[in-house]
C-alpha cells in the first residue's frame, strides 16, 4: 500500500493557487465557524483526520474523514486537526460529478488518493502541482484541442483583463463568431459559462495583486471589484475564508493559465 511521505514544511505556509475555474488551497487547517461555499469543495486531509459537521445544530452528527466533497451552498463546520487540501470546483461545471464519482465508486482508493495528494501538495512549480492533482482526480484539463486559436486569444485577453469584457458580446466579436457559438466555445473550452469564468479571472488578478504586494483596497480595484468590502465578500462565497485572515497568515497567492490557453497560443 501507498504510504504518504513525510511532509515538507511548506505545506504549514498556506498557499492558494486560482487555476482557469478552479482553484487549490494548500496549508493549515483554519478555525473556521460554520459556513457555505457557492462552489463544490473537495476536502482532503494532509497528515490527520479531520471531523465535519452537516447539520449545524445542539445534536448535530460529526463524521471523521480523511475526504470529503461538500456540495455548493451546503452548510458545514470542518475542524482540522493539520494540514490540508481544499479544490475549489464550480458549480456549474462537470467536476463535481466527476469527482463524486470518482470517490464514491471507488472508496477502497482513498487511502491511496490521499497519500498521493499529500505527495504532490510539496511541488514546487504551481502548474506542475495543477497538472498532477487533475491527473489524480481524474478531472480534464480543458485542453487545447478544444479551443481553436481565436477562441483561445479571447480567453487571454479575458485573463488579462476581464474588466474589458462587460459582455458576451464584446468577447464574441473579438472571437468573431456569434455570441451563441462563443457561448458554448467558451464553456467547452474553460469548464464553465462565460460570466462565470469572468469572474475567476477577476478573483485571480486580484489576487495576483495582492501577490505583488498590492492591498486589499488596491487588489479590489485591479480586479474590478467595487471596494475591498464587495471583493472580501466575493472571495468568502466562493471559498468561505477572507481574503484578509490569509494575508495575516502570510498566503502565497499563485496564478495558473486555463490549459487551453497555455498550450493553443504561442
Amino acid at each position: 500500500m501507498t504510504t504518504a511521505q513525510p511532509l515538507d514544511p511548506i505545506i504549514d505556509h498556506p498557499r492558494i493557487i486560482l487555476a482557469g475555474a478552479r482553484a487549490i488551497y494548500i496549508g493549515p487547517g483554519f478555525a473556521l465557524s460554520p459556513h457555505r461555499n457557492t462552489v463544490a469543495t473537495l476536502a482532503i486531509a494532509l497528515a490527520a483526520p479531520f471531523e465535519i459537521a452537516w447539520q449545524i445544530s445542539p445534536d448535530r452528527q460529526t463524521e471523521t474523514r480523511t475526504i470529503a466533497l461538500i456540495p455548493p451552498n451546503t452548510l458545514h463546520h470542518l475542524i482540522a486537526a493539520g494540514p490540508m487540501m481544499f479544490v475549489y470546483l464550480d458549480a456549474l461545471a462537470n467536476d463535481q460529478q466527476t469527482i463524486d464519482l470518482f470517490i464514491t465508486a471507488q472508496p477502497d482508493t482513498h487511502p491511496r488518493l490521499v497519500a498521493l495528494c499529500a505527495a504532490i501538495a510539496v511541488t514546487t512549480d504551481a502548474t506542475d502541482l495543477v497538472n498532477a492533482l487533475l491527473a489524480a482526480l481524474g478531472l480534464n484539463k480543458h485542453p487545447a484541442q478544444k479551443a481553436s486559436p481565436g477562441i483561445a486569444a479571447t480567453i487571454r485577453a479575458i485573463d488579462d483583463c476581464p474588466d474589458d469584457f462587460g459582455s458576451a458580446k464584446v468577447a464574441a466579436d473579438l472571437a468573431g463568431i456569434s455570441q451563441s457559438n462563443f457561448h458554448r466555445a467558451i464553456r467547452h473550452a474553460t469548464g464553465v459559462p462565460f460570466r462565470r469564468y469572468r469572474l475567476w479571472r477577476r478573483l485571480a488578478i486580484a489576487a495576483k495583486a495582492l501577490r505583488g504586494g498590492a492591498n486589499l483596497t488596491d487588489a479590489a480595484m485591479e480586479g474590478g471589484f467595487a471596494s475591498s468590502a464587495h471583493f472580501s465578500a466575493t472571495f468568502r462565497r466562493m471559498f468561505g475564508i477572507k481574503p484578509s485572515l490569509l494575508i495575516n497568515a502570510n498566503a502565497q497567492f499563485e496564478i495558473v493559465d486555463a490549459a487551453c490557453v497555455a498550450s493553443a497560443l504561442p
